[in-house]
């Protein structure tokens, strides 16, 4: 027999609504909006009970666990707290299909809350004996039905693949995904202009192109891979490994893999064996043939890469992530090549708009070529001499600017000191740079030493400013993280103002003056808010900062004392989180021109 549960009249209640599997595959037959329909009847379930509904949470993510499910942790959340009376749910399954964990965490929940669960045919009081059995069932039971639907459809897909249907969400470059006529399941058809693309790909490096001239080709042209913007190597190596292009299915060359991870699931997809790869023949129409899909299979990367040590040689790897992409950045190293000239750098800056203007003054009727014969150098470097478009420009050889000059009869001097006048130290060629992973990012690299020994300032600037701070802090209040927060939202506000204005002045609709003028107002807000956002954020982060700040100190005090680079990273992986990167220019004189953003560990 059921318990009868009480209701408060006047208390909160929230809405869940979850598709189950079944729900979609109804869907598509049925063309309606389950969600829709659930909501109409909680909402005629709650006016009968006479309670009303203060929030509506919409799970339109697929997800096995809750870590998936952004509206399940809020709803978590909300319990955990005891803001909310009960949950209304069409039922008790749609809370979670997770294993025994996960069954646990939304079991304690409600329990320990002593929030209601309200289905459209029962009320469950979890702190009922009776009622926590029934709920803890039919938890149990649903991850028994979650199951049993899963390999239902392994063993349909399977069985599609074998009949040559295309199973996968995403079709490949060159096709578009299409419903088989008079029968269940899809195949795919040619886009023939991206299908022209496949088989220049195929061609060029069965030519002998590198995937990363292919790479750079494609990126001119109007064609974008399907799950990206920029084409990369990557994709490149995919694309011509693919059998499907020879009209031929592939199945089971990834799988996916579950690790424990700091408490997390994590998923990654790795290659799976040899002995699990399915390859058959598909319902589709091949773009490649089979003599040059085979030509491309044989050809050996060119560069492969070598293994130089298996010691970690970046004091900040991990930590570094692209402010533009949020890919961590990575070290480029350099080795010295025996024979190699040092590199010297020219001690005075060039006008390089005065020295071209001058050259195409005295070109006369000489050709480019003919410049490029008689001081036997590439055309394509006279060619950048007497560009028009100034990014584009070189700087004459400094052993070829005499004969430059008695060749064009150019007489000034002008341009001697500047061309021919090189500093006496040695710029080392085989400094370690940073650079973001992702091919064709704006993000700049910039010296891996310069930006180490910028991190270790910036620890030693974020420990004198927090001790100043800390020292005049009484505990934070309530009305201190409403300030936070307000400020926050002004900061976003005056960044998105600055970025504003910089989009006026390219447009011409600003002048420099104006531009100038606005820029500044903008910039001191920012500058203001930061400083006291920062007040707030240490009160509201006290304990946590006054814990974390001997470590800081210790970090800076034995940084340089350690010779491992190993012991490096560990260290500032200690007290830092992440480190965010920053730099739009590149060049001499911008050596140091990037910004870092410290996030501590707290």
């Amino acid at each position: 027999m059921y318990n009868t549960v009480t209701l408060d009249p006047n208390g909160i209640y929230d809405v869940y609504l979850r598709k189950s599997r079944a729900d979609m595959e109804l869907e598509r037959i049925k063309k309606f909006d389950t969600l829709k329909q659930h909501e109409k009847f909680l909402k005629d379930r709650a006016k009968q009970l006479g309670i009303k509904i203060r929030k509506i949470y919409k799970e339109v993510v697929s997800g096995e666990s809750i870590q998936e499910r952004p509206e399940i942790q809020k709803i978590l959340k909300n319990i955990e707290t005891g803001e909310v009376d009960g949950i209304l749910v069409v039922e008790v399954e749609r809370l979670t299909r997770g294993d025994a964990k996960d069954q646990g965490v939304v079991a304690q929940a409600f329990k320990y809350s002593n929030t209601k669960i309200i289905t459209l045919n029962k009320i469950y009081d979890p702190n009922s004996e009776e009622d926590e059995e029934y709920f803890e069932f039919g938890l149990f039971m649903s991850r028994r039905e979650y199951k049993t639907i899963n390999r239902r459809m392994q063993r349909g897909r399977l069985a599609n693949v074998l009949e040559g249907k295309y199973c996968a969400s995403e079709p490949p470059f060159g096709y578009k995904k299409v419903k088989i006529k008079y029968a269940k399941g899809f195949t795919l058809e040619i886009i023939p202009e991206e299908a022209e693309i496949v088989k220049q790909i195929f061609q060029k490096r069965a030519d002998g192109m590198g995937h990363n001239i292919i790479c750079n080709w494609l990126n001119t042209t109007d064609f974008k891979p399907k799950t990206s913007d920029v084409w990369t190597p990557s994709t490149i190596k995919g694309m011509l490994s693919n059998p499907i292009y020879l009209g031929k299915i592939r199945w089971n060359n990834n799988k996916q893999q579950k690790s424990l991870v700091n408490g997390q699931i994590i998923k990654t997809r790795k290659r799976g064996n040899k002995e699990d790869l399915i390859i058959v023949e598909g319902l589709h129409e091949a773009i490649i043939d089979q003599t040059l899909f085979d030509i491309v299979q044989k050809i050996e990367p060119r560069n492969t890469s070598t293994k130089h040590g298996t010691d970690l040689q970046n004091p900040l790897a991990t930590l570094i992530k692209c402010a533009d992409c949020g890919r961590t950045m990575q070290r480029r190293p350099y080795y010295e090549i025996k024979g190699q000239e040092p590199k010297l750098r020219r001690k005075y800056e060039v006008d390089k708009d005065k020295l071209r203007l001058c050259l195409r003054e005295h070109k006369g009727e000489y050709s480019l070529r003919d410049i490029a014969n008689e001081l036997h150098i590439s055309k394509s470097v006279v060619d950048h001499w007497f560009s028009a478009t100034i990014d584009k420009f070189t700087i004459p050889y400094a052993d070829k600017w005499e004969q430059l000059k008695n060749l064009l009869n150019i007489t000034t001097t002008e341009f001697d000191k500047s061309i021919m006048t090189f500093e006496e130290n040695i710029i080392s060629p085989h400094e370690d740079t940073l650079i973001c992973s992702k091919a064709h990012c704006t993000n700049i690299g910039s010296n891996l030493s310069i930006v180490e020994k910028e991190v270790i300032n910036g620890l030693k600037e974020y420990a004198t400013t927090q001790k100043e701070l800390l020292s005049t802090y009484i505990p934070a209040e309530e009305e201190d993280n409403i300030m936070a927060i307000s400020l926050s939202k002004d900061l976003e506000k005056y960044n998105k103002q600055l970025e504003k204005a910089y989009e006026l002045v390219e447009q011409g609709i600003y002048t420099s003056k104006e531009f100038t003028e606005r820029t500044k107002v903008i910039k001191d807000r920012i500058k203001n808010t930061e400083k006291e956002l920062n007040k707030y954020q240490s009160k509201l982060n006290k304990n946590s900062i006054e814990k974390l700040l001997p470590k800081i100190e210790k970090v800076i005090n034995s940084y340089n004392k350690v010779n491992s680079i190993e012991k490096k990273n560990k260290l500032l992986k200690s007290v830092i989180s992440y480190i965010e990167y920053k730099k739009d220019k590149g060049g001499r004189g911008y050596e140091n021109n990037f910004s870092i953003v410290i996030h501590p560990k707290f």
